[in-house]
């Protein structure tokens, strides 16, 4: 049974960030297959190589606890933009890993930081 298990973890992460690269150029995260890069030198995120945003659009960070459907707690980060336009970047299972995370896209972007929590 725990092989089973197992097998079907990388499934239920596939929606987990992870840090892919971090340099001085660009920060670049992955979200199961899609890429996303954030590029200092041209001041634009891409996800699979298409764009999402340029930096100049981007007004914050938004990092939100919420519950997740297996009883724990996730973080979700997304991009709020001009308006009150939303690009979700994706999930994160450990606070600290979400808030450096968080951290280092504002750094590149230059973008503030927001957090929220919602109650479970």
């Amino acid at each position: 049974m725990s092989s089973v298990i197992a097998n079907l973890l990388p499934i239920f992460r596939q929606d987990f960030l992870e840090v892919e690269d971090s340099t001085a150029a660009a920060l670049t995260l992955r979200r199961g297959r899609a890429r996303i890069v954030f590029d200092r030198l041209s001041r634009v995120v891409t996800r699979n190589g298409k764009l999402l945003s340029a930096f100049g659009s981007i007004q914050h960070v938004r990092i939100t606890s919420e519950p997740s459907g297996h009883g724990q707690q996730v973080w979700a980060l997304s991009l709020g933009l001009s308006g009150s336009r939303a690009i979700p970047i994706g999930r994160m299972s450990d606070g600290n890993s979400a808030s450096t995370v968080a951290g280092k896209i504002g750094a590149i972007t230059g973008a503030r930081l927001v957090a929220n929590a919602i109650p479970s």
